[in-house]
């Protein structure tokens, strides 16, 4: 428990670390405090826990905290000479100073061009190939500085300790002295702390399955260790990586082979040799890893440039760019491109070749194209082949086609001796509506001429009549008898349910299709029923010089108030057209609302077309004393009319005078009551409401209002009453009279547009003078 506590003390020291590496010098920012803290937690000294992260390579020669990742290469590894196979492949591989990235900074792609085999596998999450942190390590592990041992010991004694392997490769056990860990298995470690604890503790044995005290050595955290992936990479450099690392996490820490690297020939390279060599396409047809080995401190990953590549295009399932190694033929090139689809033509394939330049003569063409037998698949190809599989047609022949008035039209095997029968039985046969005289096959020729050939469809399915045969790619049309009748209507219109239009059937009558309008109103006029018919016989008359004296009949039919009742009913004929007319005197009640100063307001029904105001009044029991008969108005929503301003005083005082007016449906009557204030509104000081004075005119008002503001046309100033009449101010004769309730408004005075009065009054001089003068040459001459 006390070793567990100790290294997660160690573990946030260290990440306290990394985070204090952003702003400056750890040494310096480091207080004395805080390493006492983490050693009194660790059991470590302060001295042992910088050098142990300083063996990280997080501490830089200057002091400063480096956080792990990308980090520049350094400069013995600018130059590296790899001889591969005898080949002359040596490459300068320089590469530039990598600049150091953030931790969590992830490294895009390169841009690989699009239609390359595997451009998009480095695109995946970048945690894909990081190794487990978790779970045993595998047997050729080996030990170095900076892993974890955990010793566990149980029987007669029990304890637990944890060492990190320090930089002289060992760790130091209490009675047991110090262990040599370093590049030794983990087994191999796990003899020598028995040997050493076996002296001390006489439980222990030498043999793991004997003693009385069992013992057992395992990791606990794992090493960092520095690899650098250089070459042709998307973001060469150095990159601290887990000790159970391997190539495929190298190469997706830098991002992958970049556009112009090769994803065929992969090598780790480690102490100058190539130990490995990776090809990803193994993995990605196969799942293989084989040269996917696990990584050593100081190992180098080396991607070099793309080797011969060949396009592959046209019917194959992954139409793509794939690289080629040495010795790999056209079969191997069309297994890596998931083999042919079904629609892929198997006679020749087409290539499309760069001459080398010792092949390229002047004058000729510099690139050719050559046919292929598919099955020469031992085929060798040359960078920049471009491989084309052409796709069978699409063309379909074997088949007939049926369309229109069948069960299920669409195309159909051919079977030979079809017949244009066998073809509608196939179909579902036909429906009932079916145009049984005439039937069309479509035909094309071999040739791919046009042709037709029709037949009297009822008889060939009846069977008395020889049915055509029918060849491949025929179209035969079944049409239906709509196809070349008319569908015929009536209408029905005036005092039923649902006015409008229905298809007509034979044998239909007037009661028919009243029912299929929904049934007469209440206001129908059993005795008016129209029918109006087109005089066939007229309209037929071929004689251009005459027209016809009368094209449409009417007929008049008495339904009866009981009109379902009559066995026989009057038939109906195509076209025709019913009016069932109203009552001359039939509607519903009309309503007008009484509201305000009114003994019993409310919503009243006109007993009469024409019943006048003063009628509805006293139908309402009069007005009521408080009631301001010049404040009275009607609303009325018929034909969007609005406000009626009214003289009720002249309406009560002299029935069915022109003041009592005629009420309409709908109209709201409303008489409020007698107001003693008058409101003055507009351009004035102050816009109020007034105490009404007999007697006083409409100055008085304004003046208490704090009179006409700057900008008030005086001379525009109305007098609104409250039944929503309106006087303006007279200038000449005087004001209008104010009544309780009204409301005085003033308005702001307009700009006069154009001339001003002064121009007005220069033109009209000028016109006088012209006409003094014309008036003075008149009176001369005579």
């Amino acid at each position: 428990m006390t070793g567990q506590l100790s290294n997660r003390s160690l573990s946030i020291f260290l990440t306290l670390l990394m985070l204090i590496a952003c702003s400056g010098p750890v040494l310096a920012q480091l207080s004395d405090r805080a390493l006492e803290e983490a050693a009194r937690q660790t059991g470590l000294s302060k001295e042992e826990l910088l050098r142990r992260y300083a063996e990280s390579g997080n501490v830089d020669e200057g002091g400063e905290l480096q956080p792990p990742g990308r980090q520049a290469l350094p400069e013995d590894l600018l130059l590296i000479e790899l001889p591969v196979d005898g080949e002359d492949n040596d490459k300068s591989l320089a590469e530039e100073d990598g600049a150091v990235l953030p931790p969590d900074e992830e490294i895009e792609p390169a841009e690989i061009p699009k239609g390359y085999f595997g451009a998009d596998f480095f695109r995946l999450e970048p945690e894909l190939f990081n190794p487990s942190t978790f779970g045993p390590v595998p047997p050729d592990y080996l030990i170095g500085v900076g892993d974890q041992i955990a010793v566990d010991v149980w029987g007669e004694i029990e304890f637990r300790i944890e060492r990190y392997v320090d930089r002289d490769g060992s760790i130091i056990l209490p009675r047991g002295g110090k262990v040599m860990c370093y590049n030794r298995t983990l087994a191999d470690v796990e003899q020598a702390v028995r040997e050493r604890l076996a002296v001390s503790y006489s439980g222990i044995s030498l043999d793991a399955t004997a003693g009385s005290t069992f013992l057992d050595v395992s990791l606990g955290n794992l090493r960092a260790i520095r690899v650098f992936v250089v070459g042709d990479a998307t973001q060469p450099g150095a990159y601290e990586l887990s000790s159970l690392s391997t190539i495929f996490t190298a190469l997706y820490a830098a991002g992958g082979p970049a556009a112009d690297g090769s994803m065929r020939n992969i090598r780790l390279v480690r102490d100058d040799k190539i130990v490995a060599t990776l090809d990803i396409y193994d993995y990605l047809l196969h799942g293989h890893r084989a040269g996917d080995s696990i990584l050593r401190d100081g190992d180098t990953v080396l991607v070099p440039g793309r080797g011969k590549t060949v396009s592959l295009d046209g019917a194959v399932r992954r139409p793509l760019l794939f690289e080629l190694k040495d010795g790999e033929k056209l079969s191997d090139l069309i297994t890596f491109a998931g083999g042919f689809e079904s629609d892929a033509a198997m006679g020749f394939i087409h290539l499309e070749r760069t001459l080398p330049p010792h092949e390229r003569v002047a004058g000729q063409p510099d690139r050719v194209q050559v046919d292929i037998d598919m099955s020469n698949g031992d085929l060798e190809l040359f960078d920049g082949d471009r491989i084309i599989v052409d796709r069978i047609s699409d063309r379909l022949e074997n088949w007939v086609e049926v369309v229109g008035n069948v069960k299920r039209e669409g195309r159909y095997e051919y079977l030979p001796g079809m017949t244009a029968r066998d073809l509608i039985l196939a179909a579902g046969g036909l429906w009932g509506d079916t145009l049984e005289e005439l039937a069309i096959v479509f035909r094309t020729s071999d040739a791919h001429e046009y042709s037709t050939l029709d037949f009297h469809l009822g008889r060939v399915m009846s069977g008395s009549e020889e049915p055509p045969a029918l060849r491949i790619m025929d179209q035969l049309h079944v049409f239906s008898r709509w196809t070349v009748e008319e569908r015929y209507s009536i209408s029905i219109n005036g005092s039923v349910r649902e006015p409008g239009e229905f298809e007509y059937r034979d044998g239909m009558t007037l009661r028919d299709l009243i029912l299929l309008a929904g049934g007469v109103l209440d206001a129908a006029d059993a005795m008016m029923v129209e029918v109006s018919r087109l005089n066939v016989e007229t309209l037929s008359s071929r004689n251009g010089s005459s027209p016809p004296k009368q094209t449409v009949d009417v007929i008049r039919v008495e339904l009866g108030h009981n009109w379902l009742a009559p066995a026989e009913n009057f038939p109906l004929m195509p076209r025709d057209e019913v009016a069932i007319r109203s009552l001359p005197w039939w509607e519903n009640q009309r309503r007008v609302t009484l509201q305000g100063e009114l003994t019993y307001p409310g919503q009243y029904s006109l007993t009469r077309p024409d019943e006048k105001l003063s009628e509805i009044i006293v139908r309402a029991g009069g007005l009521k004393p408080t009631a301001d008969l010049n404040g009275a108005r009607i609303t009325r929503s018929l034909d969007d009319v609005g406000n009626i301003a009214l003289d009720l005083n002249e309406a009560l005082a002299k029935p069915g005078s022109k003041s009592d007016i005629t009420l309409a449906q709908g109209d709201v009557i409303t008489i409020p009551a007698i107001s003693k204030t008058v409101k003055v509104i507009g351009v004035v000081g102050f816009p109020t409401s007034v105490i009404h004075e007999p007697g006083r005119g409409l100055g008085y008002y304004v003046d208490r209002a704090g009179g006409y503001a700057e900008g008030a046309d005086k001379w525009k100033t109305r007098v609104v009453y409250p039944n929503g009449l309106s006087r303006p101010n007279n200038r000449f004769g005087g004001d209008p009279e104010v009544l309780p309730g009204s409301t005085i408004v003033v308005p702001l005075r307009m700009e006069e547009k154009g001339d001003g009065k002064l121009e007005t009054l220069k033109e009209i001089s000028a016109i006088l003078a012209s006409l003094a003068t014309l008036w003075l040459v008149i009176d001369r001459t005579q």
